[in-house]
This record gives C-alpha cells, sequence and structure tokens, in this order.
C-alpha cells in the first residue's frame, strides 16, 4: 500500500514538474533583436533593418534625439522600416524591440544595441543592369516616370551581354557592367539577364557568375540591395527559332533558389508579359520576338515601382 502510495505520489510530483518546465518555456523572455543597421535613405529619413526574432511577431523601432526621452517611430511585421520626417544634419540614435503584440508591452524584449547615425543631405540611386532588355527600358524615359520613385535611376543595359561578360567585358569608357553599376554607389541593383545564356550556359555557371556580381556589389556597399529578376519570355515564332529558350522557366527557378539561399531579393515581373501558353504577348514584342515596346516597357515601371517601395516600408 505504502508502494501504491509512493508511486502515486512520483507520477503526480513529475506531471506538476512537468506542468511547471513548461509553463517556464512559455514564459520565456523574448530574445532581443539582432544586427540592427541603420540605412541612409534621403536628407530626412532613414532605414532600420534587423535580423528576425523566431518567436516575434512585432517590432517597435524606437529613436532619440539628443538626451531626450526616446520616441516609438514605427511598429512593423516585417524586418525593415522607415524612420521618416527627421530633423536635418541631426544626429539620432536608433533601437529596436521585438515583441507579440502590436502595442508596445512589458513582454517585449529587451532593447536591441543603440546604433547611431546623423542625417545629411543625400539621393539614393536605383540601377537597373544588364542586357539589352535594360536597353529598351533606357530608351524609353517614361518607364521611370512609371515608377513614381524619389531616386535617381541609372541604367547599365549591353547589348549581347551574359552573366559572365557583364563583369569581363570593356565597353564604353573601358569599364564592365558591373564596374559601370558600382560607379554610381548604388542603393539597390536590379539586375535582368538570361536571354543570352539560357540557351547554352549551364546554369551552375550562370548562377556562379551571379554570385560574383553580387559579391562585388556587397565589396563596395554591404547593405546594398540586390534584387535579381526573372529571364523574360520570347514570343511563339523565337521559341520556335531557338528551342532551347524553353529552358527558361527552370533557370528562373534555380534563380528564386538562389536568391534565398544568397540574401538577395528576386522578382518574378513577367506574369503581364505572358499569353496563356506562357509565350511573350504580340502586343509588348518587337519584331525580333524578345525585346519589348513601350507599352511593356511603362506597364514593367509601374509594377517594379510598386514593387521597390515594399523594400523600404
Amino acid at each position: 500500500m505504502m508502494n501504491l502510495k509512493l508511486g502515486k505520489w512520483i507520477l503526480v510530483s513529475t506531471m506538476a514538474l512537468s506542468l511547471g518546465n513548461m509553463h517556464h518555456v512559455q514564459a520565456a523572455e523574448m530574445p532581443a533583436v539582432q544586427d540592427v543597421k541603420l540605412i541612409r535613405f534621403s536628407g530626412q529619413t532613414i532605414k532600420v533593418s534587423w535580423k528576425a526574432v523566431k518567436s516575434a511577431k512585432y517590432y517597435h523601432v524606437y529613436y532619440q534625439t539628443g538626451k531626450g526621452d526616446y520616441k516609438l517611430g514605427r511598429t512593423t511585421e516585417k524586418t525593415y522600416g522607415l524612420i521618416t520626417k527627421l530633423k536635418k544634419n541631426t544626429n539620432y540614435k536608433v533601437y529596436v524591440t521585438a515583441g507579440k503584440t502590436q502595442k508596445a508591452s512589458k513582454e517585449d524584449s529587451q532593447p536591441s544595441a543603440v546604433k547611431s547615425m546623423k542625417t545629411k543631405a543625400y539621393k539614393r540611386t536605383i540601377a537597373f543592369a544588364g542586357d539589352s532588355i535594360v536597353g529598351c527600358l533606357h530608351l524609353q524615359p517614361t518607364m521611370i516616370t512609371k515608377m513614381h520613385s524619389t531616386a535617381n535611376v541609372k541604367m547599365v543595359g549591353i547589348t549581347s551581354i551574359n552573366s559572365r561578360t557583364f563583369r569581363t567585358q570593356r565597353k564604353g569608357k573601358g569599364m564592365t557592367g558591373i564596374e559601370r553599376v558600382k560607379s554610381y554607389h548604388p542603393y539597390r541593383v536590379y539586375f535582368l539577364l538570361g536571354l543570352n545564356e539560357v540557351c547554352y550556359r549551364p546554369f551552375k555557371d550562370i548562377l556562379a557568375d551571379r554570385k560574383n556580381l553580387t559579391n562585388q556589389l556587397r565589396k563596395q556597399n554591404p547593405n546594398v540591395d540586390v534584387v535579381w529578376c526573372a529571364t523574360p519570355p520570347v514570343t511563339k515564332a523565337e521559341m520556335k527559332r531557338a528551342p532551347h529558350m524553353r529552358l527558361t522557366p527552370a533557370l528562373n527557378k534555380e534563380m528564386e533558389k538562389f536568391a534565398k539561399k544568397n540574401h538577395c531579393e528576386y522578382l518574378d515581373y513577367t506574369a503581364f508579359l505572358k499569353d496563356k501558353k506562357g509565350f511573350l504577348k504580340g502586343k509588348y514584342a518587337t519584331p525580333d520576338g524578345f525585346h519589348w515596346q513601350k507599352n511593356a516597357c511603362e506597364q514593367f515601371g509601374t509594377l517594379v515601382g510598386k514593387y521597390d517601395k515594399t523594400l523600404d516600408d
């Protein structure tokens, strides 16, 4: 009888201990936000980015000028955001907390390490880099208008270029494509490449060259945003002429995985260009079957302009 009671006592005690441990896990303190970065966005706006906290749903960004109290700059579910309407030529201190509720609460994490930046006059530059598709965009200035961007927009489009020759072949002023892009000190770069290599270059070589291009930009500016865009479709007639263009969807799938692995963005903007069978629509195509007419360039500008804003706020 004593053994039975003892057994029950041990069982109950073990259950209580287990429940206690569960409660302890549930009430565990939210980890502090790590890897906070301040990135200059404009003369009166700072972009703040950080590493995700697995258990967090919301993040609260606080800022301070001088020795005053910290103010809540914004609350977001993303791992980045803008602090706007700041004073010019002013030092700001910023930290981020993580939490599970939209309103700041005592359950939020401890503040991250404090980062500092002084606002100053700045005009960010967005660059589009790649083959003759970028050349088409360059010839249609209304594409930039459709973006509705406050940034400077630069185009580096080179005919018959691919991911390797963009970094090895010297063109105007003796510069390679990637050297020209770097000369603009871009805030963000959109790469549009693929039409001149999907037919004949192994995917592993294409990806290796694109990693090299990404690394060159990051060596100059670790905070640069790199966006790899999908290779666009061609017309049915062009597909008959160059049947290996059927590999384009497979390359785009590999690029989506590449972007995630290498902490880049991937933009598949091609839906509006395609007909029901995946070919480039005739109303958007030039006679060669792969370049874009003005209406396609403008629609691309509208689409990428909306997308571009989501990368900052």
